[in-house]
């Protein structure tokens, strides 16, 4: 059975008809916010590090430009910041986009306990809500405290996301309704890790391996696709109750096809810098083969729910997401480099760390009031799907513990 081969027939046989239909959503909808948004009164309201980035998340196509952002404090001071937009892969095709993500990285060090206001307008909002997205925060009196990158084991287990012979099955059979969208077959997974009481930073989940077993169930080495895939992003978290930061469940799809395969999944946290900290090595796998026959409560062959053997012709490679230019507000270059852990320049501000002097910088923004955004007007283009980081242009594959100094 040959691997991650093809893409699907059908989809290529009506170009017209694919040019003109949209397989997923592509209004857009916002999906998480770091800080959350709250009231800034909220006893739920996170007192933001003053070196920290601010990310958010959003479902849809758009590459946003420096208008349609703005950073600054709640009496209309506006921050130099640079906006960095990085979506991840998509495996199965015509399914929804995994979100995309949106790192702002003020260049001065915030001030201290003063309150500060992201507003985002995307020109084709989902709903109402969104055609003006607002959300505030306010800074704390501290800087980041360092990653602990070791204390993070990263993944802790990835297995289906249900029995196969539940009401709700972790199997879902092609689907043809609409011929120029179909959507291959496809298990649903459940990957669980354990974040870190820190909610500035964030976890990029990648399938990191895809290998055919024998007839024996191990693996053909040599037939290993070892490209890491960004599956998506997830936002952090910190104890608010006092019993520690509970384990974070995460669903998602992959192929049915080919069986029987070993896929494996890592966790890496991502900093305030969007470069990844941890293990790269500790993975988690799950053994992919035809699930048994489910009996319907009663008796003979007609009483079962059998399960499809692989059509390999419903597979395709992974699918570049969007890569959009990074974004200069008010003034900040949208294209600072990042710097390697442990060589971060001395911060714009004063204080002891906190926000980039002249290297890199994180996503998201406000409009430039002297030069419209500085830089970086956005625009989509398609992405490479065979590098390993490009789902996450930005990201540099470091493992460090220090922070900005």
């Amino acid at each position: 059975m040959k691997f991650g081969l093809s893409v699907v027939a059908l989809g290529l046989a009506w170009p017209g008809l694919v040019a003109a239909q949209q397989c997923y959503p592509t209004d857009v909808s916002i999906g998480w916010t770091q800080p959350n948004n709250v009231a800034i009164s909220d006893q739920l309201a996170t007192r933001w590090p003053r070196d920290a980035s601010v990310r958010l998340a959003y479902g849809g196509d758009w590459c946003p430009d420096a208008a349609q952002f703005e950073l600054q404090t709640v009496d209309g001071t506006p921050i130099p910041a640079q906006v960095r937009i990085h979506t991840p892969l998509t495996i199965v095709e015509n399914t929804a986009k995994a979100l995309t993500i949106v790192d702002v990285d003020p260049i001065p060090i915030l001030d201290e306990r003063e309150d500060y206001r992201v507003v985002v307008r995307p020109p084709n909002p989902s709903l109402p809500a969104f055609e003006e997205y607002v959300f505030e925060f306010r800074t704390s009196n501290k800087l980041m405290d360092p990653i602990d990158a070791n204390g993070f084991e990263g993944v802790r287990s990835i297995a289906l996301a249900s029995d196969t012979c539940s009401e709700d099955p972790p199997f879902e059979a092609v689907n043809a309704n609409n011929p120029a969208c179909l959507v291959s077959s496809k298990f649903r997974l459940r990957l669980e890790f354990q974040p870190l009481n820190s909610p500035e930073l964030s976890y990029a989940i990648y399938r990191t391996s895809t290998t055919p077993l024998d007839d024996s169930g191990e693996p053909i080495a040599l037939e290993a696709d070892n490209t890491r895939v960004g599956v998506g992003v997830q936002p952090g978290s910190r104890d608010v109750t006092g019993t520690g930061v509970p384990i974070r469940p995460v669903i998602f799809e992959v192929l049915y096809a080919p069986l029987p395969r070993r896929d494996c999944f890592s966790v890496m946290i991502l900093d305030e810098w969007g470069r990844e900290r941890g293990d790269v090595d500790n993975i988690a796998c799950i053994d992919l083969v035809i699930p048994e026959p489910c009996p319907r409560g009663c008796e003979g062959m007609e009483c079962q729910v059998v399960f499809p053997e692989p059509n390999p012709f419903e597979t395709n490679p992974p699918l570049p997401g969007q890569a959009c230019e990074s974004v200069g507000l008010n003034g900040g270059d949208p294209d600072r480099p990042i710097p390697p852990v442990g060589e971060e320049p001395e911060p714009e501000g004063g204080g002891e760390g906190g926000a980039p002097g002249d290297a890199g910088v994180e996503p998201e923004g406000t409009p430039d009031a002297g030069s419209e955004g500085g830089g970086g007007g956005g625009g989509c283009t398609v992405g490479v799907a065979d590098a390993p980081s490009a789902w996450w242009l930005a990201l540099v594959a470091l493992v460090g513990i220090r922070r900005r100094r």
